[in-house]
């Protein structure tokens, strides 16, 4: 995925950090990080490999307040998506759990935002919707997973509702034009921007700072 996402930047979001493997991966490219996460069983795995400029939030991203079902599968990658049903990679389902969910406007992220990366098995597209203030004032890169077909279309919309050019990263051993290979790929996007701009956002020296906190 390294061709797809910026080699630096002031922060990013990582929005279903699970036990913390793109998290880890960013933090060095990056000033700042924001994990979201509020499955208990992925956060003391998240915690105990957190990188030092790195602010957790036990949350999970929606559009608005509210506690929601998540389904529990065998697999560590999915242990709670907003699908229900058996998927790609899963395993077989082993319970529900409940969580409480936020806009990712709400947490007040005030610093600006190079990048945000959303993998949350379902509800990509609440979350965005729930992110978008923060998208619309600082145009940040999206790298965004998608988990249905109809996912698929409501994201090719909203994208184009906010400016956004994209690009389709399939999964290489997926038969073209199979159910999978438009329900399960990602989306790497960036804004409709000057010629040069976008990339020379991401032309910045990289400085972490060294405080873990969580919110």
């Amino acid at each position: 995925m390294e061709p797809w996402v910026p080699h630096s930047g002031r922060v990013f979001v990582d929005v279903g950090a699970n036990v913390g493997a793109w998290t880890r991966w960013l933090a060095p490219r990056f000033q700042h990080g924001y994990a979201i996460e509020p499955n208990p069983d992925a956060l003391p795995i998240l915690w105990a490999n957190l990188p030092c400029n790195v602010t957790v939030h036990e949350i999970g991203a929606w559009n608005h307040e509210t506690t929601l079902t998540f389904t529990r599968f065998v697999d560590s990658a999915h242990m709670s998506s907003f699908f229900k049903e058996q998927g790609i990679n899963t395993g077989p389902k082993v319970g529900t759990v409940e969580l409480a969910c936020c806009t990712i406007d709400s947490l007040f992220i005030n610093q600006t935002v190079d990048l945000l990366k959303c993998d949350i098995e379902g509800a990509e597209i609440e979350c965005l919707l729930g992110a978008e203030q923060l998208i619309l004032r600082d145009k940040p890169w999206l790298l965004v997973e998608n988990h249905s077909s109809g996912n698929f279309i409501s994201l090719v919309r909203v994208l184009a509702n906010w400016d956004y050019l994209f690009t389709i990263i399939r999964h290489p051993n997926y038969e073209p034009y199979s159910r999978f290979w438009f329900e399960h790929c990602w989306f790497s996007c960036q804004p409709l921007l000057e010629e040069g701009a976008l990339q020379n956002r991401f032309l910045l020296n990289k400085n972490p700072s060294c405080e873990k906190s969580s919110q």
